[in-house]
């Protein structure tokens, strides 16, 4: 991520110039970390344990992935990954397959290893220190600044760079209304997730 640094009176400013999809991301995983929790994400040894200990008749596939799905859904649904209720998750997967209620206390001591192990992961990630560039200078630099960090990687369309640039080159006038609107509703949103934009008004 890069900052520009500046000082308005005795407070500094940091502005973050490069990174926001990024930061956003980051941000919504660590605030709704079961919204990213994916089909990807159950492995196949927990299905097979489930499967055979169920003895569900059927397609092994097809019940499988059925189980995959009802194990997904049910971390997504989660709010709070420090509050998964493991017993709940046999309540859960008794809706689609009623013979798990024989086997509450196996399935629980199943589910609760995998989950467990979701949340460490978790953790490990929340506690990863991020590189970040800070910039103090001439605000007129920004844009090259910004150009040279993103030579590597995806590379920029013309209108990401051109984004970049236009920042620092005084006020545009947009008559599109349908333009404005994305901005503003892209602004809006920004702000209801905690960004302060600088010298932004929505006048």
């Amino acid at each position: 991520m890069l900052f520009y640094r500046s000082i308005e009176g005795e407070k500094e400013i940091y502005t973050l110039t490069d990174g926001l999809q990024r930061c956003s991301t980051i941000r919504d995983f660590v605030q709704n970390p079961t919204k990213y929790f994916s089909l990807n994400d159950v492995d196949g040894e927990i299905l097979t344990s489930i499967f055979d200990m169920l003895n569900l008749a059927g397609s092994e596939n097809r019940v499988k992935e059925k189980i995959k799905e009802k194990i997904t859904d049910f971390v997504k649904d989660e709010l709070d990954i420090n509050d998964i209720q493991y017993r709940d998750f046999t309540d859960f997967l008794s809706n689609e397959f009623p013979v798990v209620n024989e086997k509450t206390k196996e399935i629980t001591d199943t589910i609760r290893p995998f989950l467990k192990k979701y949340k460490e992961k978790y953790d490990e990630i929340i506690r990863v220190s991020i590189p970040a560039i800070v910039y103090q200078g001439d605000i007129g630099n920004l844009p090259e600044i910004f150009d040279r960090i993103n030579q590597g990687g995806t590379k920029l369309s013309k209108y990401q760079v051109f984004a970049a640039y236009w920042s620092t080159k005084g006020k545009h006038r947009v008559r599109n209304q349908s333009v404005v609107k994305l901005i503003l509703d892209k602004y809006d949103k920004m702000i209801d997730d905690g960004y302060i934009l600088k010298d932004y008004d929505k006048n």
